[in-house]
């Protein structure tokens, strides 16, 4: 599996795992914990497909920030649609985050 893809794949399991944990404290972080996961997976999932079909830097450049705008309108409108509470929402953007070092440091060869 790729590097890109793996990475997604371990975000997308990161925002599951933390959404069970936080279901002990309560159903709205956790359901914060699942609105992290699709602002940061939908995003992250689009670049690494595009990663694996583009051969242009430059392009995969403007892909690169294709993402950050996609990011930022996800997490816009998760905020103002579903007024997540933060502390889920953030912690598991901040674990999804952790995910890029964990996925590169699992690499065959790394």
């Amino acid at each position: 599996m790729p590097l890109s893809y793996r990475i997604v794949t371990l975000q997308a399991c990161a925002a599951m795992i933390a959404a069970v944990c936080l279901l002990l404290l309560s159903v709205e972080e956790a359901t914060a914990a699942l609105l992290a996961g699709a602002v940061g997976v939908i995003p992250g999932g689009y670049l690494a497909w595009r990663a694996q079909v583009e051969r242009s830097p430059g392009r995969l450049l403007g892909q690169g920030m294709v993402k950050f705008v996609l990011t930022v309108v996800l997490m816009a409108v998760a905020f103002v649609w579903f007024k997540p509470p933060p502390f889920g929402f953030f912690a598991t953007l901040v674990l999804m985050q952790i995910m890029y070092i964990v996925g590169a440091l699992g690499r065959p060869g790394a």
